[in-house]
């Protein structure tokens, strides 16, 4: 269990800070951050989180990038048409969120609504 939780943690940080280090620009603009909100400190503390807005935005971005599941199957509940498809009844559809994250087409702020279970 430990192990499990622990796994995510590293591997969000990993790919975080290997973005930031292919983006120079954009770990001077987190670091400016840090130093803005936490000076001549050496810690941050539970208190300081609600004030990092880029922070906050390079992990989102993380997360979109590098998804933990590259995919994952869902079962539809009931007969449903998305957009063309006709997706019957107890058919496992397969969803590539990793596709989806790089997709700027799909990060429209529109909802498909459907039946599939989630």
């Amino acid at each position: 269990m430990f192990a499990a939780g622990t796994d995510t943690t590293f591997i969000v940080l990993d790919w975080a800070m290997t973005e930031l280090i292919m983006n120079p620009r954009a770990m001077r603009q987190a670091q400016a951050e840090v130093r803005k909100i936490i000076p001549k400190r050496e810690q941050v503390s539970e208190k300081d989180l609600h004030q990092f807005y880029y922070l906050k935005a390079i992990i989102k971005e993380t997360f979109r990038l590098h998804p933990r599941l590259g995919a994952f199957a869902k079962e539809s509940i009931r007969d449903v048409t998305i957009d063309e498809y006709e997706i019957p009844a107890k058919i496992r559809v397969f969803i590539n969120v990793w596709e989806i994250g790089r997709d700027p087409k799909s990060w429209e702020s529109r909802r498909i609504q459907s039946e599939i279970a989630l």
